[in-house]
């Protein structure tokens, strides 16, 4: 094999190795700051998309009461969806959304236990072809890692 050809394979492989390292990293860093995976919040508006759902997840953080005094800050925050918003509470937002060979539901929920104010991140992910599954196995694994991020980021107020 020529060295050029040798480059031109390694490359992308490189690429994808630091991806993948940099996923972890920021996951490292997300849990650091107090983020944990959790279970589907029970009665909320996602749980019963979830309780079929080919993947159910769910990251909380604790976050300042004061800078999340309602839903309405979390939609403010959160993605632009627009026309995505299937259900909506005083503390819920769900998101719709479509990728290639799936269907998704992601759920922002403000809660209040243990006199701290929590956010909560759900997805719910039906597949709907093989393509949905050979492409979600990749988002996945950036999906454990940025969502956490994401939510270590609104904790600290970014």
């Amino acid at each position: 094999m020529k060295r050029s050809t040798k480059i031109v394979l390694l490359t992308p492989l490189a690429l994808v190795v630091l991806l993948f390292n940099i996923v972890i990293v920021l996951a490292i860093i997300a849990r650091s700051r107090g983020v944990e995976a959790a279970p589907i919040p029970q009665g909320s508006l996602i749980e019963t998309v979830a309780s079929d759902a080919d993947y159910a997840g769910a990251y909380r953080v604790p976050v300042s009461s004061l800078e999340f005094p309602s839903v309405d800050v979390l939609e403010a925050v959160a993605f632009e969806q627009g026309d995505g918003i299937v259900g909506q509470s005083p503390t819920e937002i769900v998101y719709r959304g479509r990728a290639p060979g799936l269907l998704y539901h992601v759920s922002y929920l403000l809660n209040d236990r243990a006199e701290q104010r929590w956010v909560t991140l759900s997805t719910a992910v039906h597949y709907e072809t093989t393509v949905g599954k050979l492409y979600f196995a990749g988002v996945r694994l950036v999906h454990w890692g940025l969502t956490p991020w994401v939510l270590s980021q609104w904790a600290e107020g970014r």
